[in-house]
């Protein structure tokens, strides 16, 4: 059953009439390339391997947020021998870590924070001054922009239509 996962995994698609991802794509699976029913099932080592009771993970306090192929680490320190036991399993699924996208992020010190799934997660300082932070979880800038583009869009093309027609119209194509 896992060799089936992984040739689905690995198996190209066709976007735009252009064949992409597959056996020779060395850099992962592309978007829309992989099933998030599958790349769970694939990625459930992961999962047991930070629950896992006595294990690096867990004696450490690391948590695991996780959807589909995408993973946010959490604990209060991620020492290196995290990171390669990490890579280590990754490997043994001929899988690597994408070293654009990973970072270690310290989110009560970094202004920016991290994004993860279309949201943005920083600590923010007391709008009324006092020295407490707070934890700010809302849509990243680029989903912002998306949201703002398609608004854009809608009403470029159907502006004099009624806020009502509007809603119809945009709904119907998502």
């Amino acid at each position: 059953m896992i060799h089936l996962i992984k040739l689905w995994l690995k198996s190209p698609i066709s976007e735009n009439r252009k064949i992409a991802g597959g056996k020779g794509n060395g850099l992962g699976t592309p978007q829309g390339g992989v099933c998030p029913l599958l790349a769970n099932i694939y990625m459930n080592l992961i999962d047991k391997a930070v629950q896992r009771v006595g294990g690096i993970f867990q004696s450490l306090g690391i948590k695991i947020v996780r959807y589909a192929d995408d993973f946010v680490l959490m604990g209060r320190v991620i020492p290196g021998v995290v990171i390669t036991r990490l890579k280590g399993l990754l490997d043994r699924m001929e899988l690597t870590l994408n070293e654009e996208k990973t970072k270690l992020v310290h989110i009560r010190k970094e202004k920016s924070g991290f994004q993860f799934l279309g949201f943005e997660f920083r600590y923010n300082k007391d709008i009324k001054g006092r020295a407490t932070t707070y934890l700010h979880i809302g849509p990243s800038p680029k989903s912002v922009k998306k949201c703002n583009e398609n608004i854009r869009e809608t009403l470029d093309k159907r502006g004099h239509a009624s806020p009502a027609n509007l809603v119809k119209v945009r709904r119907s194509q998502t």
